[in-house]
């Protein structure tokens, strides 16, 4: 900051805010105090968060914008350098003019592993890339133009897009590898008990469902490997391509998974052990370009934080024969922001500002998309409410979110795990001792039926409603299909609490809403979502 008769920058810095919000037609929030912990001004364009830091330095502004990428707090960044020396001793609305009028130099700061694509896209528009690479001229209004096409970009996440469907691709050769490597169905039959028998649920024959088993079976691999990536080199172990070179593709990931479980996390390595155990030996070509693609993936922070595993399972699963069984209509990426984004920036009652004791859940969660963009909506209320009066601090955000916020609650245990695992890869760096996702029984046993979170709507209105136990359902003892409810995180917890709290919000795309099952196709009707038709005739 400087005394030499120049403003003040937290000055500019407001008058910059209202430049940008009033002519420019931006919705930009500015600094009206200083503290180094938060940024100068954000800026909200099409659900991109663009944070603006400006300096009478290069140096300073620059390092202040990429401080904040590196934080999470914006999407996009833009350092500006104040060329000419304001002088303090006129009126806001003149200086405000000055500012309108004046040549900044400014340069872009993007996440690392977009910036190359963000430089072709820019090149193929004829937009100088030195916007990215480096400093250039501009006023105010040169900026908007853009700010407006990164924008465009990021939002269209053609970059996201490519590697999705470069995973959908990998997955569906290795299927196809699979299929024909298990003529007799042996893989399928092992893999459907790791998947589906054996966490409380019949789904269908496995032999009508193979490909679909094969698919979860890439899946788990893929979502596994790259949340190791992620966090390998904070807890101290070895990189998951350094273990393959040494020890073999399938050795290296049953070392590396062992490794990890040991420290925590055993619901999803115990299953990608088991994944990795069954795989035929042949496999290794397939397999090795998952493996691969994960390690690419977790280098993507943008990419796990755009619903990253949720879109993959609504590509892979929605396709095949689970969602005829389950009467599943996936909500769609795009829709579940705009409601979770409607419902928390309403900003009435609990969510007028926003408190960590808020209580999210969604009592049958699938893949945990709706959950995802229920906790981006938070976050940015969060640092809405934090922007004046406290420091931002984002990984407190993360921990009291995950651990007691958000609840999620399904039938299928695979399914919940990946929203968990969605979750954590919001910021894996994290450390987290437990998260609140559970599978709950669903079906019959003996003269017991169970409809899962249909279950809830019994009950008086406030009530905090109980997780199935099984002294609800069992006077002489448990069966292994129905216990009870199960914790289904990624971490190892059992500590399953008694009941579910009393919601804020509920965020939710239940298949029992719809009369109609399974959208009219065989076995459809009233609960067509009971795959079983006898257990449905006693409901």
């Amino acid at each position: 900051m400087s005394y030499d008769g120049t403003p003040f920058e937290t000055k500019l810095i407001v008058l910059l805010g209202d430049l940008l919000s009033g002519e420019l037609k931006l919705r930009a929030v500015s600094e009206s105090i200083y503290q180094k912990d938060r940024p100068d001004i954000i800026v909200y364009v099409n659900g991109v968060k663009v944070v603006l830091e400006g300096s009478y330095t290069r140096k300073d502004a620059e390092k202040d914008v990429k401080h904040r990428i590196e934080e999470g707090l914006g999407d996009l960044g833009v350092a500006l350098y104040y060329r000419e020396r304001f002088p303090s001793n006129i009126p806001d609305s003149e200086l405000r003019g000055r500012l309108r009028e004046s040549t900044f130099e400014v340069r872009l700061v993007v996440p690392e592993d977009i910036s190359e694509t963000l430089l072709v896209y820019f090149t193929n528009k004829n937009i100088e890339p030195k916007w990215v690479t480096g400093w250039m001229e501009a006023r105010i209004v040169d900026l908007v133009f853009i700010l407006n096409d990164a924008i465009q970009f990021i939002v269209n996440e053609k970059d996201i897009a490519e590697t999705v469907n470069r995973i959908e691709q990998n997955i569906n050769d290795f299927v196809g590898s699979i299929r024909s490597l298990d003529q007799k169905k042996k893989v399928a039959e092992r893999l459907y008990d790791d998947f589906y028998r054996l966490n409380g649920l019949s789904v269908d024959d496995y032999k009508k469902i193979d490909d679909l088993i094969y698919a979860n079976a890439a899946l788990t691999i893929l979502l596994s490997t790259t949340f190791y990536q992620s966090i390998h080199a904070q807890i101290g172990l070895s990189g998951m391509n350094q273990l393959c070179e040494e020890h073999g593709l399938n050795d290296g990931l049953r070392r590396g998974f062992k490794e990890i479980l040991n420290i925590d996390y055993k619901p999803i390595y115990n299953l990608a052990i088991q994944v990795i155990d069954v795989l035929p030996p042949a496999l290794t070509s397939a397999l090795e370009k998952v493996v691969n693609l994960a390690s690419e993936c977790a280098s993507k922070r943008t990419l796990l934080k755009k619903d990253f595993s949720g879109k993959i399972y609504h590509k892979i699963v929605g396709n095949w024969a689970i969602r005829k069984n389950f009467a599943t209509y996936f909500t769609t990426v795009q829709a579940a922001y705009l409601f979770a984004y409607l419902a928390v920036f309403t900003r009435t009652g609990v969510f007028r500002e926003f408190n960590d004791s808020i209580k999210v859940g969604d009592l049958a969660c699938g893949s945990g998309t709706l959950l995802t963009s229920a906790y981006n909506a938070l976050k940015d209320l969060y640092m809405n409410s934090k922007l004046y009066s406290d420091r931002i601090d984002l990984k407190s955000f993360h921990k009291k979110m995950l651990e007691e916020g958000i609840w999620g609650i399904d039938a299928l245990r695979y399914a919940v795990q990946i929203a968990a695992t969605n979750l954590v890869l919001q910021d894996p760096t994290t450390q987290i001792s437990r998260m609140r996702t559970f599978t709950i029984p669903l079906g019959k046993e003996d003269d017991h039926v169970t409809l899962g979170s249909l279950d809830f709507v019994i009950g008086e209105p406030d009530v905090q409603r109980t997780l199935p136990s099984i002294a609800r359902y069992f006077e002489e003892g448990p069966t292994k299909f129905m216990e009870a409810a199960e914790d289904a995180s990624i971490l190892r917890d059992n500590n399953v609490p008694e009941k579910i709290p009393l919601f804020d919000l509920i965020v939710m795309n239940p298949p029992f809403t719809r009369a109609t099952g399974r959208g009219g196709r065989e076995g459809g009707g009233l609960f067509g979502f009971i795959l079983d038709e006898s257990v449905r005739k006693d409901i």
